[in-house]
């Protein structure tokens, strides 16, 4: 479960308000608002930077596969 929440006057603030259970265990992470994905390292690109290279590279797709992804990928009816 990801729980959002903001620090205010030294506590952090769920939102909306949510109620654990007396004990359970949480883990903290800061997110870092200056990078989009916080969990890599400072000056690593970001999962969409690494990706970006395989853009435009497929060959042979049908040419509406980008609408129509769900239908050819799992046979999802979308008409």
């Amino acid at each position: 479960m990801t729980i959002i929440g903001h620090v205010q006057d030294g506590r952090i603030v769920f939102e909306p308000p949510v109620v654990l259970p007396e004990g359970a265990q949480v883990r903290v992470e800061i997110v870092d608002e200056k990078r989009h994905d916080a969990g890599t390292a400072a000056g690593e690109p970001s999962l969409a930077e690494k990706l970006l290279k395989y853009a435009g590279q497929a060959e042979g797709l049908p040419a509406d596969f980008a609408r129509r992804h769900d239908h050819y990928v799992r046979g999802i009816h979308d008409e």
